[in-house]
């Protein structure tokens, strides 16, 4: 009877130890896929990121972080129904991921469902408080819907958190613009790129902020730092066809002096086009 009772008791002991060893190479098969996916996903390559994130999905199918992933890569393909279903079901097995709370606002950004994006972006927030992209995407988010006032102290903290970032800087640099410190935009947008593209954001924060005459001297200075930079080019040219004074003839009759960074603050005006972070 002990015989028989100790032959049981190690095979049980056998089974739950290839059950385990089984267990154990799943999960690790889920992690290469994972990290595979994650890879070509900031690359930019979503097709094979979609494939790995899905691979990954079905290897570990009740972890909220492969559901997560694959939620952020049908966004960038632009299944914004099918990526809201991963990340509200990732959010279900894990209310507190600030990863799937970032990722499931910017579907809301794009669903034009202001109210619900903001409200993941300040939970993504409360989660991570020193998360410079939470931070700045939230602050970003704010600032485009025209809080110019709430969106500045999470730009300031994103970039007190991140102060290499030149994507918080730049989001700061047009809060900054929107508020009407031109001193202060233009030294974020130095510390957020080369000279030629400091002087080209400025030059955008100038435009949106009306004065078309200054945004059209910075994005010609841009142009002669740079004379490949095609965004500062594309809005020059934008300013002409709107019949700015910057058309090249009248830019050649009567040249506009670059005004020292800083100078004319004028009223606030809408935020320039999303700059949230793409695979958070």
């Amino acid at each position: 009877m002990k015989a028989r009772l100790f032959m049981l008791i190690s095979l049980a002991a056998a089974v739950a130890g290839c059950a385990s060893t089984r267990t154990a190479h799943e999960a690790d098969v889920a992690r290469v896929r994972m990290a595979v996916a994650q890879k070509l996903a900031d690359q930019g390559e979503w097709a094979g990121a979609l494939e790995a994130a899905q691979a990954a999905c079905q290897a570990a199918p009740e972890d909220p972080e492969a559901l997560t992933l694959r939620g952020i890569v049908l966004r960038e393909r632009g299944l914004l129904d099918e990526a809201q279903t991963d990340l509200l079901e990732a959010l279900r097995r894990r209310p507190d991921s600030a990863r799937a709370h970032s990722a499931l606002a910017l579907v809301h950004e794009r669903q034009h469902r202001t109210a619900e994006a903001e409200t993941h972006h300040r939970r993504a927030v409360e989660i991570e408080p020193q998360n410079a992209r939470y931070l700045s995407n939230l602050g970003y988010a704010l600032l485009a819907h025209g809080d110019t006032r709430g969106a500045l102290p999470f730009l300031v903290r994103a970039v007190r958190e991140a102060p290499t970032s030149a994507r918080a800087r730049n989001n700061l640099g047009f809060a900054y613009g929107r508020a009407g410190d031109f001193g202060r935009a233009a030294q974020q947008f130095a510390l957020g790129g080369s000279v030629a593209e400091a002087q080209s954001n400025l030059g955008l924060a100038y435009e949106l902020d009306g004065n078309r005459a200054q945004a059209a001297a910075h994005y010609r200075e841009a142009l002669r730092l740079d004379p490949s930079l095609r965004r500062a080019q594309e809005n020059l040219d934008r300013l002409a066809a709107r019949g700015s004074p910057a058309t090249p003839a009248a830019a050649a009759a009567a040249p506009s002096p670059v005004v020292a960074l800083g100078a004319s603050p004028a009223s606030a005006t809408p935020a320039p086009r999303s700059s949230h972070e793409g695979t958070p």
